[in-house]
């Protein structure tokens, strides 16, 4: 019996290669909003990314500014690796989940694997994909949480 294996990429709008993404669909937050969100539990969806992060730029242009063009509904991206952000991102570390595997930091360098595509739900978060793939486009479609632009 053969396996066919489906490439997870297969199904992505074919990526056009830019600089940087310059379609701002999705809604900028600050490492104190993000934290802030989180203890005031609530819910949201929120990606990990920084701009010199080739798979960031393919998540925002082929899924997230699609996805919120045709539903309205609002996502939120955190530039990591933005100076400001970067000096506080040690202190999201208590809000992901336990076992995540793009969150480590060692001898005070912190490292993120981007893009992470977060689901979180009553300030936890309960779904996430790191990385770029058909993966994220599901999870965000079948979403329950839907906050409005």
């Amino acid at each position: 019996s053969n396996v066919i294996k489906v490439n997870k990429y297969d199904e992505l709008t074919p990526y056009i290669e830019v600089e940087k993404t310059t379609l701002k669909e999705f809604k900028e937050i600050e490492i104190e909003e993000y934290i802030f969100k989180f203890e005031n539990k609530e819910s949201f969806i929120c990606f990990f990314y920084s701009l010199d992060c080739s798979y960031c730029h393919k998540l925002i242009n082929n899924i997230i500014n699609p996805y919120i063009q045709e539903s309205e509904n609002i996502i939120y991206g955190l530039n990591v690796y933005k100076e400001n952000n970067y000096k506080k991102i040690d202190q999201i570390q208590k809000y992901q989940p336990i076992a995540n595997n793009y969150f480590s930091a060692k001898n005070s360098t912190v490292l993120i694997s981007r893009p992470v595509l977060q689901i979180i739900n009553d300030g936890i978060v309960i779904d996430y994909e790191v990385g770029y793939s058909i993966n994220c486009k599901n999870l965000i479609e079948a979403d329950i949480i839907k906050e409005k632009k």
